[in-house]
This record gives C-alpha cells, sequence and structure tokens, in this order.
C-alpha cells in the first residue's frame, strides 16, 4: 500500500510499523518529517517542486525523488542504508547546522551542500565501496571497516576529518583535501593519499593523527601562503619551501623520503 503525506509526519509515539509499502510526500505542501520518536521507513520518495524536511532520528533504506526540483532538507539524524539518490535536474540535498547524515550505500546526487555549522557526514557502509561527492563539508566521517570511500572531485572540511575505520583515498586522480580543524586517521584505518596535497586553515587550530599513514604534501595556508612542507627530507628539519621560512620538525613519526 502506498502512503503519500499531504502535510508531514509528526511521531512521538512508542510503535511505528512501517510495513513494507512506498512512502512518499506529495508536490502540493511544504512537509516535514520527524518526531520526538525514532522512525524507520523502508522506501520513501520526496516530492517534486517543494521543500521536504527531516527532523528527529530517521532511518531510511531507500530515498529517492519523484521529479524534477526535489528539495530535501536534513536538520535531525538521517540515516540512509541502502540508496541515496536525488539525481533530477535542479534537486538539492542541504545539511543544516549540527545534523547527522549517515551513508551506508550509494549516493547520487545532483545538488549536495553539507557546510553547515556543526553538521557531520558519515559514510558506513561496511559491505561495499562508495564515493564521496566533492564539496564543503563541516564534519567529515569514514566509518566502513573492510571498506573503501574515494573522493570525486576536491573536497574542503570546515571542521574535522576522521577516518575512523576503513580506507580513504584521495583516487587515482590526487584529489586534494582542505581541512580547518582535525585531521585523524584511527588506529588501524588506512589513508591513501597518492601524490595529493592536503591544506590546512591557518586561522584555525587542529591536530593531525596519522598513526603510521603516509603524507604526501602537506600545505600551511589559505589565500595566503603562510608555509609549504613537501616532507621529502629523510632527517632533520622539515624546510619550508614557501619563502616565508617557518621551518617545521616531525614529532613523534619517522621520516622517510621515500615516501615524498
Amino acid at each position: 500500500t502506498a502512503v503519500i503525506f499531504q502535510g508531514g509526519l509528526t511521531y512521538n509515539g512508542t510503535t511505528f510499523t512501517a510495513g513494507s509499502g512506498s512512502y512518499s510526500t506529495s508536490t502540493v505542501n511544504l512537509q516535514t518529517i520527524g518526531g520526538s520518536s525514532s522512525l524507520y521507513i523502508p522506501n520513501f520518495t520526496c516530492g517534486g517542486s517543494l521543500l521536504t524536511t527531516f527532523s528527529g532520528t530517521i532511518s531510511i533504506d531507500i530515498l529517492g525523488n519523484g521529479g524534477n526540483n526535489t528539495i530535501v532538507s536534513n536538520g535531525g539524524t538521517l540515516t540512509v542504508n541502502t540508496a541515496l539518490t536525488l539525481n533530477v535536474a535542479r534537486s538539492y540535498l542541504t545539511q543544516k547546522d549540527n545534523a547527522t547524515l549517515n551513508i551506508g550505500g550509494t549516493l547520487s546526487l545532483d545538488s549536495f551542500s553539507a557546510g553547515a555549522n556543526g553538521n557531520t557526514v558519515k559514510f558506513t557502509s561496511t559491505t561495499a565501496a562508495q564515493t564521496v561527492p566533492g564539496t564543503a563539508y563541516y564534519n567529515l566521517t569514514i566509518d566502513k571497516s573492510g571498506q573503501t570511500a574515494t573522493l570525486e572531485d576536491n573536497i574542503t572540511v570546515g571542521g574535522n576529518l576522521t577516518v575512523q575505520a576503513g580506507t580513504l583515498s584521495t583516487s587515482a586522480s590526487n584529489y586534494s583535501i582542505t581541512i580547518g580543524k582535525d585531521f585523524i586517521v584511527q588506529s588501524g584505518a588506512v589513508f591513501t593519499v597518492g601524490s595529493s596535497t592536503i591544506y590546512l586553515d591557518p586561522t584555525q587550530s587542529g591536530t593531525i593523527t596519522m598513526n603510521g599513514n603516509a603524507l604526501n604534501q602537506l600545505v600551511i595556508g589559505g589565500p595566503s601562503l603562510n608555509a609549504y612542507w613537501k616532507l621529502d627530507e629523510a632527517s632533520g628539519a622539515v624546510a619550508d619551501s614557501s619563502g616565508n621560512g617557518n621551518t617545521g620538525a616531525v614529532t613523534g613519526a619517522t621520516q622517510d623520503a621515500a615516501q615524498k
């Protein structure tokens, strides 16, 4: 049985049995789906031409679009387990402040905005590889034990980039990563850098924790370059190739010129 929401859904109860039917929002009214209780829906289609907003804690297996101009906003904790497909013309997925989006399957988007303050996007599939869209994120987490997430373009992470489990690859195209705060590769996780460059925002403070993973080129600076460390020394001081004289030093790791 198909269920079409005309005015959204607010769920504050204890038991919601979605069954195996399809759910969708109409193209007539703005819709908000959520509430104070966790909600699971197996198959959800967002109606085109109007905004659908998710709030609260919601888990959906398949989230798709119903037509052009599908606009989706996530303001809570949204988990998409199998497929998130918003790829028709002029379709948008936007993360709001402090929202969390867990992507457990395939991802196909026409436009994706994830730079809002405090929000987090997580790639979580442990059964298949995933691609990470080239966009601006605030927090980005890779948590996919035994699997790889691969960049499909350059990315900017205004907050923290965390490789919790599995592998983050910059791809054969060696896309760059710009990081605002912390860059953490947890023990047992893998960062495959290739010949990519990692840029750090000098206006913010952060920590780099690699746990044995290599960096290729690390550049400290924004529009005005403060330091450029090639990290190609076998030992000793780390030269600043920017000409600004900001020589660095390696602490808590082993230098290896072969990793340049």
